[in-house]
């Protein structure tokens, strides 16, 4: 008797997500001919001479998916994406360096005539924040931009000295050290965070020269940001390439540190 009572039992329909999109009803383009069809209507259209486009809904999924793949390449931490231009502290926007908030502004824009900016003061006065603003500010803007503490940079350097190419040939496949070195180099705009800080070696200062000589060269565009009052201690064609005046612009950010009454309050 259960068995009969379970084989008369109606059969649930099958479960059917709802639409993400009530236009085109998640077909991801829409007929130009016919603007008016939406919903069901745009389903049973069978227009075949009819011209078709990406549906709005199709166009944001592409352009979150291109914004997550910028923010994944650019590298910058999670924490520093909420350092924009808007969010600095009122004291700094009105504060002795407010003709570098304004130039930085101008820089992200791309309408500075340098294309490298030092920025170098004592530490906490908002160098990194006004750096990663710009970098911030070209993201939003659909433009790729590259974030690298100078120190993290010639310890992935330097790790791929240590990795062996796998026996397993199905084995995934680290990155080599000239695609680590190429994916800085060529950026179109590389901020160097902290640059000086950094453990000196004759290696990394070949390093850096190394890299900071093929941007030059490119006139790539370049953000420093140094506790170095003068560059001449970040060692003889770093600092070279770092006081070429017709290719950089050096701003000074003074002042205390402001970290303090930016730090939050703990419970």
């Amino acid at each position: 008797q259960v068995v009969e009572e379970r084989a008369q039992s109606p059969i649930p329909p099958p479960f059917e997500p709802p639409l993400r999109c009530s236009d085109c009803c998640d077909l991801s383009k829409v007929c130009q001919t016919h603007p008016t069809l939406v919903g069901e209507e745009l389903i049973s259209h069978r227009g075949i001479d009819c011209r078709w486009a990406s549906c709005h809904c199709e166009l944001e999924r592409l352009a979150a998916e291109h914004t997550a793949y910028m923010r994944a390449w650019c590298e910058l931490p999670e924490a520093m994406q909420a350092m924009t231009f808007d969010a600095l502290l009122p004291r700094l926007k009105a504060g002795g360096w407010g003709d570098a908030l304004k130039f930085c502004q101008a820089y992200a824009q791309g309408e500075a005539p340098e294309k490298w900016v030092r920025l170098w003061g004592p530490p906490g006065t908002g160098k990194t924040h006004l750096g990663v603003a710009i970098v911030n500010y070209r993201l939003a803007h659909g433009q790729f931009a590259k974030y690298v503490y100078v120190a993290d940079w010639l310890s992935a350097l330097r790790a791929t000295f240590e990795r062996q190419r796998p026996q397993d040939n199905d084995a995934p496949l680290f990155a080599t050290y000239e695609q680590v070195w190429q994916s800085y180099a060529n950026a179109p705009l590389l901020l160097l965070d902290d640059l000086g800080a950094q453990h000196r070696t004759p290696w990394s200062d070949a390093e850096l020269d190394r890299l900071l000589d093929h941007r030059y060269r490119l006139a790539l565009e370049t953000v420093v940001t140094t506790n170095a009052a003068t560059v001449g201690i970040l060692g003889g064609r770093v600092s070279d390439r770092l006081q070429d005046k017709g290719l950089i612009k050096g701003l000074h950010l003074p002042g205390p540190s402001y970290r303090p009454e930016n730090r939050r309050v703990r419970p």
